[in-house]
């Protein structure tokens, strides 16, 4: 383009009637603040006025949003003055079937409450009781909620806190950082959830108890904008205590009452920490084996193990051999178990009587196929079998001295020898 050709006159045209805004469009709509820098530098020649009009196109293509300015973090003077709420969705549901949780965080304290919702219509619900404990625990009223303008916050909502006095703020539509500081609580809050799960080696399903122990540990940590206060202390107004804190996740034995045990059976059983109780005291913990929370203060912490060292010493116990049974066998139970072990022989063994006896079939079906030799006859004399007559077994019998025959009367056939029986 530098090279091309172009009339003196043509440029004396184009010097004479350029502007501000031609040049701005020359240069693919230039910004006003890079249009004011060329004619400084006398790269624009006759450049008429300084000031841009407004461009539509440049409207169309170029507006953004108003830069949000970072201001040092403020506080609202008394406990109650201002409570952050929001909403997040987690989509792992928990042990009792929640998938969402909302956060209230008072603004002069930053002291955090957390509660678990299934769907966010509970909402409502869960802001009276929370209304009704604040004030009850501090005898102050609450002035002010600011929430986003999400619709679980309209309509009810909006109502109750007319009724009650409370003024309620609501961020403009699609714009969180209006409410930035219950949205990056919500962030803190799940950042915590996720790394607690990871170390305990627990599944996903327990983020509701790790949010609740996540805030308890929230409410006990340093703050910046209370410049390393600590949250709890600013709201009661007592120094805290960390000599309670347990490992979440980790192994721990509790002790197993008199009227749930018998004499042989052991006094503890072992269980995963699950965090700290709020309405109830004691410890809240998971127990693998009937599958829910129990409490109790009676526990011992094993806190470098997990859950997996759980489930491995449960699997250790039941795979391990049973006591030995002393007791006598009578012998109708020895003949079932005789039946049993016969019964349960080895398929190997099984398969080789069965191909033995295959065997042995085809053998003798090969026999019964071979044609039968006729036998050959013998070339001796047969006689016939001697038989006693009845009278010659009667004298075998007790009956008395029979007379002398000096020979004996042997015939060769039945008949014969009865008549010359007769005859003698």
């Amino acid at each position: 383009m530098t090279n091309a050709k172009h009339s003196k006159g043509g440029i004396n045209v184009a010097e004479k009637d350029s502007s501000i805004e031609l040049w701005h469009k020359r240069l693919g709509h230039l910004s006003e603040k890079g249009l004011q820098i060329l004619p400084k530098k006398q790269l624009l020649p006759g450049a008429k006025g300084t000031l841009l009009k407004t461009c539509v196109h440049c409207l169309a293509g170029k507006t953004h949003r108003v830069a949000f300015h970072r201001f040092p973090p403020s506080r609202r003077s008394k406990v109650l003055d201002l409570i952050h709420t929001d909403v997040c969705f987690i989509r792992d549901k928990t042990l009792g079937g929640a998938s969402y949780y909302v956060t209230f965080i008072d603004d002069h304290s930053r002291k955090v409450w957390t509660y678990a919702l299934k769907t966010k219509d509970q909402v409502l619900d869960v802001f009276k009781q929370f209304h009704a404990e604040v004030e009850r625990e501090t005898g102050l009223k609450l002035k002010c909620v600011r929430a986003d303008n999400g619709g679980e916050y309209r309509g009810p909502f909006e109502s109750y806190c007319r009724l009650h006095g409370i003024k309620l703020q609501k961020s403009v539509p699609k714009t969180p950082q209006q409410n930035g500081v219950a949205e990056r609580m919500n962030r803190t809050i799940c950042e915590r959830i996720k790394c607690m799960l990871s170390h305990a080696k627990l599944s996903k399903s327990f983020w509701g108890e790790a949010m609740r122990t996540a805030v308890d540990l929230i409410n006990l940590s340093p703050s910046v904008p209370l410049e390393g206060d600590v949250p709890q202390r600013v709201w009661t107004g007592k120094e805290v205590s960390y000599e309670h804190l347990r490992v979440f996740g980790c192994k721990a034995y509790v002790h197993v009452p008199k009227d749930e045990r018998a004499k042989l059976d052991d006094k503890a059983k072992p269980c995963i920490f699950m965090g700290y109780g709020r309405e109830e005291f004691g410890y809240k913990l998971w127990d693998p084996i009937a599958r829910k929370i129990v409490r109790s203060r009676d526990v011992i912490f094993l806190e470098d193990e997990t859950s997996e060292d759980v489930e491995r010493g449960e699997k250790k116990k039941n795979t391990a051999a049973g006591p030995v049974n002393l007791e006598p066998i009578s012998p109708s139970q020895m003949h079932e178990n005789i039946e049993e072990v016969v019964h349960d022989e080895p398929q190997g063994a099984l398969d080789q009587e069965v191909q033995g006896e295959e065997q042995l079939e085809q053998e003798e079906q090969v026999e019964e196929e071979q044609p039968l030799s006729e036998p050959t006859k013998s070339t001796r004399d047969r006689k016939a079998s001697t038989w006693y007559s009845p009278h010659e077994y009667l004298l075998l019998t007790d009956g008395g001295n029979p007379n002398i025959i000096k020979k004996p009367c042997l015939m060769k056939t039945r008949r014969s020898g009865t008549k010359q029986c007769k005859k003698r």
